[in-house]
């Protein structure tokens, strides 16, 4: 789906979603939730299987902005914070959202995990039958076009940015009777024809496994031609050395996703690390409580970036105001440090449907919370 016009039936499904919603009947932590857990898992089935091109994710996130600050269609709002921003996560000062091309580019991935882990599958037989037995993960890239040279076109742009890590995939020896000698990552952070091409070169079987070159404790070697004193003796030496400890043991071959705690692939977790790299971070990270509503949190959000429509910012962003002068008192700018009095605030947290065991604790942090930064004389 290069064209872009193969995209209209996700834009057009995006874009029916929204006029079934009034922006203006929902609060913004309604709209947050919409954006998060429904707008962003919308388009899963074609993000899991294209690369979408960059102008269809501007799309898509113009659509969620949009929307989240109360903007409808042909009625735009004003958008307080960068999008960016709101995307990044909480330790990076956003509000989790995530974004949309991390989270295309994680779907995509998963096909790499799903080659290697389950090789027995028919369209696995099937793609190495036609790509190679490297499924074109081999870091040459493919001069063609296509939905699998695509799939693999997102892992060499993640490993060239220094977003993925190489080894982020990588094989945890067993008995050695999955794994390439040379071809597989195993040892280290690069398979070993990478780090010895040399001898990778001189090798009769290149894609001979591990098991049949390790023998009762020993290292077998077939090469075209005999190792002479030269650099490859060298770099033979120091093959030997790393391979000095290697064991091989009864169990089988195992592949580990390192990006997470548990090994195995984890959409959430490598979006996260994704986002974590791609996004940009603001200078203090978010308070999220869970007890409280979405709508205080995101309040409060905006209350510590000083994102709030009072007076001064209106005045900033070019709105003409007949006075930036606090309405109570007439005497001061009306801004973050100088807010209305906390009556209605601390009422409406009373009324929290919580109970008094946990609604104190959170109210008494709360109150400390906003008093800290609002620096009242």
């Amino acid at each position: 789906m290069h064209y872009l016009s193969s995209w209209n039936i996700l834009i057009d499904k995006f874009k029916s979603r929204l006029s079934k919603w009034k922006a203006s009947l929902l609060s913004i932590g309604g709209r947050f939730t919409l954006i998060k857990y429904v707008l962003g898992s919308l388009g899963i089935y074609y993000l899991s299987i294209f690369k979408a091109p960059e102008s269809i994710i501007r799309i898509f996130e113009k659509a969620r902005a949009k929307f989240l600050w109360g903007g409808s269609h042909g009625n735009n709002k004003m958008a307080w914070v960068r999008w960016d921003n709101v995307l990044a996560s909480h330790d990076q000062g956003g509000l989790g959202i995530g974004s949309l091309k991390a989270f295309n580019l994680v779907l995509l991935q998963k096909w790499r995990w799903r080659l290697v882990t389950k090789p027995d599958l028919l369209w696995v037989k099937l793609i190495k039958s036609i790509h190679g037995p490297e499924a074109g993960f081999d870091g040459k890239g493919y001069s063609s076009s296509g939905v699998w040279p695509s799939i693999v076109g997102t892992s060499n742009y993640l490993h060239s940015h220094n977003i993925l890590p190489k080894d982020s995939l990588k094989c945890h020896l067993g008995n050695g009777t999955t794994i390439r000698f040379w071809k597989d990552l195993w040892l280290g952070d690069e398979p070993l024809y990478s780090r010895y091409n040399r001898l990778f070169r001189l090798d009769i079987n290149e894609n001979y496994l591990l098991s049949e070159r390790y023998n009762e404790g020993r290292w077998n070697w077939q090469w075209l031609r005999p190792i002479a004193p030269s650099r490859a003796e060298a770099m033979l030496q120091s093959l030997l050395t790393n391979l000095a400890e290697v064991t091989l043991y009864s169990s089988p071959d195992q592949w580990k996703w390192l990006i997470g705690n548990d090994g195995t692939f984890s959409i959430a977790s490598t979006r996260t690390h994704l986002d974590h790299l791609m996004l940009p971070s603001l200078a203090t990270s978010t308070t999220w409580i869970p007890c409280l509503p979405r709508k205080v949190n995101i309040f409060l959000w905006r209350f510590n970036l000083d994102r709030l429509p009072h007076r001064l910012n209106l005045s900033k962003h070019g709105i003409d105001i007949d006075s930036i002068l606090c309405l109570i008192c007439n005497n001061h700018v009306e801004s973050a440090s100088h807010p209305p009095a906390f009556t209605d605030w601390l009422s409406w947290v009373d009324n929290i449907e919580a109970s008094q065991v946990k609604k104190e604790p959170y109210l008494c942090h709360h109150c400390f919370y906003v008093l800290d930064r609002l620096e009242v004389p």
